[in-house]
């Protein structure tokens, strides 16, 4: 079972744009500006849940990519990141300051399968969002 939750004021559910997308389109829940050749976080305000063997991958949307020359980052939501909020980590690779206005279309979300390698033996548990694994 896999899905998305709103946790914060200013989310909105993802959807996907076509019936053969791959992707779900996340929004952005608030105003935030990535700075030109700078980062910024964008937060969606929505979690998402998925089984153990699975991760979400975060992307740009291409045309923001080909356009505006923002390229999302640090793509990888793991299953035990849920209930966190989901941001998007964008990268600005113009001059020019950009404005990502709430509920502006920032990227897209893919659900992925993943395998173990042989050996594995991880046993630590997540304790938080952002950067909480170290």
């Amino acid at each position: 079972m896999r899905g998305f939750e709103i946790i914060a004021e200013g989310g909105t559910m993802p959807v996907r744009g076509t019936v053969k997308s791959a992707g779900y389109d996340f929004c952005a829940r608030e105003d935030c500006i990535i700075p030109g050749r700078g980062t910024g976080l964008v937060r969606t305000g929505v979690t998402a849940f998925m089984a153990a063997d699975e991760w979400l991958m975060l992307k740009a949307r291409s045309s923001l990519a080909l356009k505006k020359h923002l390229i999302a980052g640090a793509g990888v939501v793991d299953a035990d990141y849920y209930p966190n909020e989901i941001g998007f980590v964008i990268h600005n690779h113009s001059d020019e300051d950009y404005l990502v206005k709430a509920g502006g279309r920032i990227g897209q979300g893919i659900f992925v399968k993943y395998l173990l390698a042989q050996g594995d033996e991880a046993q630590v548990t997540r304790d938080g969002g952002f950067g909480s694994t170290d």
